[in-house]
């Protein structure tokens, strides 16, 4: 009884959880949103990280990425210029071919190239892991973050590879595949937010370039701004940033351009 007299109802302990139940599972989406933290293999928070504490900002996985007919990839065709691939676009109508930027002076690459007469699609697979493996986070002063493998698949004549990269401070997520078929591994390497990369994904493939000529049986094209002027412009970079002279941490500081922050 309430101190004026009126009667007030006794509460079960089991009727209390059964009310506030709807509460807590409305809340567990929100927390089950909270940004994860970057890779085990990133490099260690440097100071402005420490300093200005910010959430990492991943943004959302792609639905339509992975492995196509005949060992091909996803094109770039957002329009943005923060994407390559090896992969060119198909038009049904040639006249919207090179509309706008998104085109094949922007963004295509050539994809890696392995002797297929020598090398399995087993061998060539296990030299690309082994090159990813050997990825150094902070390398031309991008990727701090680290990355993780997501997802592979093979069989006995396709391969196919999928990789994130992280940022260092912002924890922005960038995806990476890999799709090995009769000689040809296909490559492609995109941000998933914002317009520009400040260079991030011509570096990124300028590493894995690089280092799929050390191996035997391999080849590549590095990339460099003659073919890709419109990116090198927008993004504010140039062939000197494409060269990579070792090392990961040294080099992870931030890189200023121009008034642009890489971080």
């Amino acid at each position: 009884e309430s101190p004026f007299g009126m009667k007030v109802p006794s509460v079960s302990r089991r009727a209390a959880l059964h009310a506030v139940a709807p509460l807590l599972l409305s809340a567990l989406p929100a927390l089950q949103q909270r940004p994860a933290e970057a890779f085990e293999n990133r490099l260690p928070p440097d100071e402005l990280e420490l300093k200005y504490k910010s959430p990492r900002t991943p943004g959302p996985k792609p639905m339509d990425i992975g492995p196509r007919e005949g060992g091909k990839l996803k094109s770039c065709i957002d329009g943005k210029p923060h994407c390559f691939s090896s992969t060119p676009e198909v038009f049904e109508d040639d006249e919207l071919y090179n509309a706008d930027y998104g085109t094949t002076q922007g963004w295509l690459v050539e994809p890696f190239r392995y002797d297929a007469a020598v090398k399995s699609t087993a061998e060539a697979l296990a030299d690309v892991k082994q090159a990813v493996a050997a990825y150094p986070p902070g390398q031309r002063g991008i990727d701090g973050g680290g990355f993780r493998v997501v997802s592979e698949s093979s069989g006995p004549d396709s391969a196919y590879l999928y990789v994130q990269f992280e940022s260092l401070r912002k924890g922005y997520v960038d995806d990476v595949e890999f799709s090995l078929a009769g000689g040809v591994c296909h490559f492609r390497t995109s941000s998933r937010l914002g317009y520009l990369d400040l260079g991030v994904n011509a570096k990124r493939y300028n590493y894995f370039a690089d280092a799929m000529n050390t191996v035997k049986g391999w080849t590549a094209v590095p990339l460099r701004s003659k073919g890709h002027e419109e990116y090198f412009a927008l993004n504010g970079v140039t062939d000197a940033d494409m060269v990579y002279s070792g090392g990961g941490s040294k080099e992870a500081k931030m890189v200023v351009k121009a008034g642009k922050t890489i971080v």
